[in-house]
């Protein structure tokens, strides 16, 4: 059982099925979702803006083993989190509106969740909200589908 101490020390901890504290992982900041698809850990990391694997201000979802090395970075390019206004933006009269998105492209990560195939949901943080389907495909990664 995998459990996110989001709101108190932030940290990700890892317990037998008898209860027992088997691994704690940290280097978190508000660990706010957890998903395990096959052997991956899959952590929003919220104040940091990653997933590990939404990582939230980085626009991007990390993919790292249950041990917590690296995979891969996916879906990286979106707007920055020091832009005005972000996770949204300005029209020209500087009222606060939906940004633009595109496929393939995070904005705002902010929670996930993987299905019994593989696939991840991601969801942002945006007027409107929006939800991104990461399929599996058989070279093991995802694509946004």
């Amino acid at each position: 059982m995998w459990v996110a101490d989001g709101y108190g020390q932030s940290l990700v901890h890892r317990h037998r099925p008898e209860g027992e504290l088997d691994l704690t992982l940290e280097g978190f900041a508000t660990p706010h979702s957890i998903a395990v698809v096959d052997d991956l850990l899959l952590v929003c990391d919220r104040a940091n803006g990653r997933v590990v694997l939404t990582d939230f201000t980085a626009g991007r979802v990390t993919v790292l083993t249950r041990d917590g090395e690296l995979v891969e970075h996916l879906c990286s390019g979106g707007r920055s989190p020091d832009e005005d206004a972000w996770p949204n933006r300005r029209d020209a009269e500087g009222n606060i509106v939906r940004p633009e998105t595109a496929r393939g492209v995070l904005n705002s990560p902010h929670t996930l969740a993987a299905d019994r195939n593989g696939d991840v949901f991601v969801t942002e943080w945006l007027i409107g909200g929006r939800v991104t389907k990461l399929a599996r495909y058989r070279g093991g990664s995802w694509i946004s589908a």
